[in-house]
């Protein structure tokens, strides 16, 4: 029996608004390397590509939001879906305070419908993204336009010591992690009048892994997960994939989270006195955790050995409380390549529903074309191409 096409753009609409059903099927959609040769630039093309087999399903029933609706259908078609249109603008309010319990306080931009340069009266799923590299950097950009056009608004935070936020950045630490489920909590209350109360997370690599560490805490209003390129031990996928500290990729990466920390923060204009005391408080967090987490793992110390210190940090940790639907994307030639499919093998063990999409792309590649992601065609009977 031949299944019917299916479209990321429409399965991830259905993830940020939080409406999947609760018992949908477990998908695979995979490309051997082999099946690979030759098509590594595919999300970056426009030319359709052809990739992948299917792992079985357990279900195909599903329920639709009233929002998005059932799939569409291109006439005289074989049903291949198509997406919606985009019917609204966008306008960005910066540097939104978010207060967490601690009194610490992280910033936000938040991108809202809009008609006519003005945000769109109404309240509207919420799609939540925290990046540790500067919100503000246009060079690693995490903003995602495309779904805020078609009814989602996005909330992208500054994690805690890095970009505007306050406090003092220690990567997937026990605070980061909390502040992760405050921030979806913040972002679902009513007194936000934007926000319908329905969130998802979403973003790639960094901010990818968070979303699982936030999911697992089962904040009040989050509904589905989309990471894109996640890790699933720090130490094996990060630090020692293959069993060698990577000397080439942590300094370079510890490097960016502090370079992208220290650049002024977009409120230094409207207050001076808070964006200086934010840089002065990076700087002081890169001597206290970044130089001496390098040091350790590059010259023998603990680091340099899987521990508590990676376990606290590691996605395969807190996997078994993941509830939420979560859509997972990874790349044959990722840098996470070997964790990707545990995060998917181990919710779909525990009755999540899941998905997986593994293709020929690496890690810059999927993290440079993450918007394309959503609105790739797939055919769960076997292949899928760009658009």
């Amino acid at each position: 029996m031949s299944l019917k096409p299916r479209s990321a753009l429409v399965l991830a609409a259905v993830v940020a608004a939080g409406m999947l059903a609760c018992a949908p099927a477990s998908l695979a959609v995979h490309a051997t390397p082999h099946e690979a040769e030759g098509r590594a630039q595919a999300l970056t093309s426009t030319a359709p590509t052809q990739a992948g087999t299917v792992a079985p399903t357990r279900s195909t029933s599903r329920a639709y939001p009233a929002a998005v609706g059932p799939p569409r259908t291109v006439a005289g078609s074989t049903g291949q879906w198509t997406a919606r249109p985009a019917t609204y603008g966008t306008v960005i309010e910066r540097d939104v305070p978010i207060t967490m319990s601690d009194g610490v306080v992280l910033r936000a931009d938040v991108i809202r419908p809009a008609r006519d340069g003005r945000p769109a009266p109404g309240r509207f799923p919420v799609v939540l993204t925290q990046t540790p590299y500067n919100k503000a950097d246009p060079a690693i950009p995490a903003a995602e336009t495309y779904l805020v056009q078609r009814g989602y608004v996005q909330v992208i935070t500054d994690v805690r010591g890095t970009g505007g936020s306050q406090g003092t950045w220690d990567s997937f630490g026990t605070r980061e992690q909390r502040d992760g489920a405050e921030i979806v909590e913040w972002t679902a209350s009513p007194q936000r009048s934007w926000s319908d109360g329905k969130v998802a997370t979403f973003g790639a690599s960094y901010m990818a892994i968070n979303q699982l560490f936030t999911a697992a805490q089962h904040p009040r209003g989050l509904k589905a997960a989309f990471p894109i390129v996640p890790a699933d031990d720090i130490y094996r996928d990060v630090v020692a994939s293959g069993g060698q500290v990577d000397a080439g990729f942590i300094p370079l990466w510890l490097g960016l989270v502090t370079a992208t920390g220290v650049l002024p923060p977009t409120s230094t204009g409207a207050d001076p006195v808070m964006a200086s005391g934010v840089m002065a408080a990076h700087l002081g967090g890169a001597g206290a955790f970044q130089l001496p987490t390098l040091m350790s793992s590059l010259t023998g110390g603990d680091l340099a050995y899987d521990g508590p210190f990676y376990r606290l940090r590691s996605p395969a940790s807190v996997l078994d409380q993941v509830r939420v639907p979560t859509f997972v994307v990874g790349g044959w030639y990722d840098i996470f390549q070997r964790g990707e499919p545990l995060v998917y093998e181990q919710l779909r063990r525990n009755g999540v529903p899941t998905r997986l999409l593994m293709g020929p792309w690496t890690h810059v590649q999927t993290v440079r074309a993450r918007n394309r992601l959503i609105k790739v065609p797939l055919n769960p009977h076997g292949s899928h191409r760009t658009t």
